[in-house]
C-alpha cells in the first residue's frame, strides 16, 4: 500500500485464529510488528462482538509465533493474568501453525495479489512497485484502501461463516454424543437393575430356613457371590451375607468375612470339602 508520503510499503498483519473452528478472531495491522499490535489482536480475540459473529473467549492455551513481539513481557503478563497457558513455537516451523499460515497464504493468493499497489508485484520501467501509470498517488491510495477493505471484509465474512458452520457441526456432534451416552447409560441401568433382581432372588431364598435343608456347596456359593456383589449398596444383601456366615457356622464351617485372604464360600471346592468333614447340623 502507498502511505501519504514515501514509497509503497507492505503492512504487517498480526492475527489470531481459533484452532477448533479456524475463525479469525483477532487482528491488527501496522507497518511494523510490535507489542501493541499483539495486545490489540489479543483484545479483539477475547471480546465478543456481534458484528463479527459469536466468537471471542479466554482460551485455555495459545501457541505463539517466534517473533520478538510475542515474547514481550507485556504479552506474557496479559496471558498470565488470564491464566492462559502459552507455548512459544520455535523458529522456522510453519508446520506447527499450519492453520494460521494457510489463512495468510489464502489472503495473499486470492485477494492481495490482484490489488493495485501490491508490493510483491511487478515493477514499472523505473524499478518502482505499486504504482499505476496515469493515476495520481491520492487516487491510488483511495483505490488500495477501498479494495483492501472490501477484500478483507470478504475474508472475515467467509471465515465467520465457516466458523459458524463448524460450531454448529460441533454442537450437533456433542448432542449426538450426549444422546448416545444417555442411551448407553440407560442400557447399563437396565442391565444393572435386572442383575440386581436376579441376585436378590437368590439371597432372599437363602433367608428362609427351609432353603438350607437341601442347599449344597454350589447353591451356597452362588448366594454368597450375589450377596457380596450388592452388600455395599443394598442392606438386605449384607444381611443375607451374614445369614450365610451364621448358617455355615451351625454346620461347623467358620467363615470370616473380614479376612479376604482366607477361603470364602465363593470357592465351591473348598466349601464342599469343609461341609463334607464338618459334623454340624442344618
Amino acid at each position: 500500500m502507498l502511505p501519504p508520503r514515501g514509497p509503497a510499503v507492505c503492512p504487517w498483519l498480526t492475527s489470531i485464529n481459533d484452532d477448533g473452528t479456524r475463525a479469525l478472531v483477532g487482528w491488527a495491522i501496522a507497518l511494523t510488528p510490535h507489542t501493541g499490535t499483539v495486545l490489540t489482536a489479543l483484545r479483539m480475540a477475547l471480546v465478543v462482538d456481534e458484528q463479527r459473529g459469536p466468537f471471542g473467549a479466554v482460551p485455555a492455551m495459545v501457541r505463539v509465533d517466534g517473533g520478538l513481539e510475542f515474547a514481550a513481557q507485556a504479552v506474557k503478563d496479559a496471558l498470565a493474568a488470564l491464566c492462559v497457558e502459552s507455548h512459544r513455537l520455535p523458529g522456522f516451523t510453519p508446520d506447527r501453525k499450519g492453520k494460521i499460515e494457510r489463512i495468510h497464504q489464502s489472503m495473499e493468493q486470492t485477494l492481495l495479489m490482484g490489488m493495485p499497489g501490491y508490493t510483491k508485484g511487478p515493477r514499472d520501467a523505473g524499478g518502482r512497485r505499486g504504482r499505476k501509470s496515469g493515476m495520481s498517488q491520492d487516487n491510488l491510495i483511495d483505490d488500495v484502501v477501498s479494495e483492501f477493505s472490501r477484500a478483507f471484509a470478504k475474508v472475515i465474512n467467509a471465515s465467520s461463516e465457516f466458523a459458524t458452520a463448524m460450531i454448529e457441526l460441533r454442537i450437533q456432534r456433542l448432542r449426538e454424543a450426549a444422546r448416545r451416552a444417555e442411551e448407553q447409560a440407560r442400557a447399563v441401568r437396565e442391565q444393572t437393575r435386572m442383575q440386581h433382581q436376579a441376585d436378590s432372588a437368590l439371597w432372599r431364598a437363602a433367608m428362609r430356613p427351609q432353603w438350607w435343608r437341601d442347599a449344597g456347596a454350589e447353591d451356597i456359593g452362588r448366594v454368597w457371590r450375589a450377596a457380596s456383589t450388592w452388600q455395599h449398596v443394598d442392606p438386605r444383601a449384607a444381611e443375607a451375607r451374614q445369614v450365610v456366615v451364621d448358617r455355615l457356622a451351625d454346620r461347623g464351617v467358620h467363615v470370616d468375612p473380614q479376612a479376604p485372604t482366607q477361603p470364602s464360600p465363593e470357592d465351591v471346592a473348598w466349601l464342599a470339602g469343609e461341609l463334607a468333614i464338618a459334623p454340624g447340623t442344618v
